[in-house]
């Protein structure tokens, strides 16, 4: 049990206050930002300081690096697979949905975040 209960907690799953769940995507969206400009490999206080949060707060929800690129990469996919529904339900002809959704994957940074993330978070 107390193993389903850390995983979930890492995953972002289950009951979190909304300040918490709230820090946690600031930094998500603060990783993919800073992974795309430095690296998978950058500095973990600095993604801290770029979601208004603190360093411990970082490793309450990500305790190691490998949990915070896979929340990333999973958050892009997330992000990828909301675009491709709100694509699909725009209607409209074929060309308007893929230019819709690829518009969408751009803006997520798809493009950058996932070749700097590529082989890292198993």
């Amino acid at each position: 049990m107390a193993g389903t209960e850390a995983k979930r907690k890492d995953s972002g799953e289950g009951r979190m206050r909304a300040d918490a769940q709230r820090n946690r995507q600031l930094i998500i969206e603060a990783a993919r930002r800073i992974f795309i400009e430095s690296g998978p490999d950058a500095p973990l206080d600095e993604i801290a300081r770029h979601a208004g949060v603190g360093i411990a707060t970082l490793y309450r929800r990500f305790p190691e690096r490998d949990d915070l690129i896979r929340a990333v990469v999973l958050d892009t996919f997330a992000a990828m697979a909301k675009a491709a529904e709100d694509a699909e339900a725009h209607g409209g002809d074929a060309y308007q949905a893929l230019r819709m959704f690829m518009h969408s994957a751009l803006d997520a940074g798809i493009g950058a975040t996932m070749p700097a993330l590529a082989g890292r978070g198993g």
